[in-house]
């Protein structure tokens, strides 16, 4: 008797903590702020695609990294 009992009553508490967690949830209702649309300047500079020559200005003595 005592078991159907326990088991009654911890079926009951589950119930109700289910209800109660639905009330808590649907009294924290709160309406989304509206975002502001924002629209950005940006300035815009037309590319020619060709070739860079690449230059080196170097002086010096050359030396091995790893010498042998």
């Amino acid at each position: 008797m005592r078991k159907i009992l326990l088991y009654l009553f911890g079926a009951l508490l589950l119930v109700a903590a289910f209800f109660g967690a639905k009330a808590i949830i649907s009294a924290n209702k709160q309406p989304k702020p509206v975002a502001k649309e924002v629209v950005k300047t940006v300035f815009v500079t037309p590319v020619s695609n060709t070739t860079v020559p690449i230059t080196v200005a170097a002086n010096g003595t050359l030396m091995a990294k790893n010498r042998l």
